[in-house]
């Protein structure tokens, strides 16, 4: 069976900081989702032991909006990283949103919405099935959004199957109902997956994990 993981970047990212600050793990934010993608053999007996990985697939969005630019930064290390590592790294955007008052302190400031990145999933998701690279797509996210996206992916093919993994912490009984089969992925996993602290790419130049991770 060939699987094919679509991954919802920040949703992943947030579970991460969850278990950071719940002191489940001490670090997982230096992620490699291609070998965590690949240990699910042993964890989804759903999945099967001895499937094909098909692609890894990560979508997500730099922040560019905001003042601390470090975090972008960090962001592009990572991406470079995963890129590297064969997977397929697609980024939206944000956009301005407007202006959001505090009614205490009347105190404004501006605010952004990602963009682009559920919608880059759906179609990704739809061309894999339709050019038959997949027998199986696994989404990783428990955003309610994904569940038109679980639907309809399985109504439009259904010799394909299509399972949701949740990051650490998160839940949907409705992301639950739609898919095929659901598991979680534990807090130790993302810890467990972790690149090495320097990557060396060809003709010796290196990505280096960030220190604030």
């Amino acid at each position: 069976m060939r699987v094919a993981f679509f991954i919802d970047g920040f949703n992943v990212y947030y579970s991460i900081v969850n278990a950071i600050r719940a002191r489940s793990i001490t670090n997982g934010k230096w992620l490699d989702y291609y070998s965590l993608c690949e240990t699910f053999r042993r964890d989804v007996p759903d999945l099967g032991s001895a499937y094909t990985l098909a692609s890894v697939n990560y979508y997500s969005a730099l922040a560019t909006h905001l003042q601390d630019h470090t975090k972008v930064l960090r962001h592009k290390a990572l991406v470079k990283a995963l890129e590297h590592r064969g997977v397929n790294v697609q980024l939206g955007l944000f956009r301005y949103k407007g202006m959001k008052r505090c009614n205490n302190c009347n105190v404004s400031w501006p605010t952004h919405e990602e963009k682009e990145t559920d919608i880059n999933l759906a179609l990704g998701l739809f061309k894999c099935f339709a050019l038959d690279q997949a027998d199986t797509a696994v989404i990783l996210s428990a955003d309610t959004d994904m569940i038109s996206v679980v639907r309809e992916a399985r109504s439009f093919f259904p010799g394909k199957k299509v399972a949701v993994g949740f990051p650490y912490g998160k839940n949907s009984n409705d992301l639950r109902s739609a898919s095929d089969f659901t598991f979680t992925i534990r807090a130790e996993q993302y810890q467990n997956h972790q690149f090495p602290n320097l990557i060396v790419l060809p003709g010796g130049v290196t990505i280096a994990k960030p220190s604030a991770w």
